[in-house]
């Protein structure tokens, strides 16, 4: 087994550890730095935008748009562990693009999942 093979073994147990409950997508953040805050606000709105090719009909006519989403997290300090926390409680499911790669939030205020597959 390569370095790299043992580093994702490691880094899947230490999700699984993490969030014993997750089964509709992929977390794939920084695991050192899960626990650190993203706003010095008590609560921050979730957005998610549905803007990918598996919400257009024009590349796949069988799909439909979807508008976004939006919810509110609340706590004493707002980390992208207590959002992935939030989305499994929510049982949120992504579509074809299942790994939750960043939350980043923008100068909208709102914090937004990046996904890819």
């Amino acid at each position: 087994m390569t370095t790299e093979e043992e580093e994702y073994i490691e880094y899947e147990e230490r999700v699984n550890e993490m969030f014993p409950d997750l089964e509709n997508f992929v977390v794939c953040l920084d695991l050192d730095t899960i626990d650190e805050p993203i706003t010095p606000k008590k609560n921050i709105t979730v957005r998610v935008d549905y803007d990918c090719y598996c919400y257009c009909p024009t590349i796949d006519p069988a799909s439909r748009p979807r508008k976004p989403s939006k919810f509110v997290v609340k706590g004493e300090s707002i980390t992208p562990k207590l959002i992935i926390q939030e989305l499994i409680r929510r049982k949120w499911r992504p579509c074809n693009h299942a790994f939750l790669e960043s939350i980043d939030v923008k100068d909208d205020g709102y914090a937004h999942l990046i996904c890819g597959s």
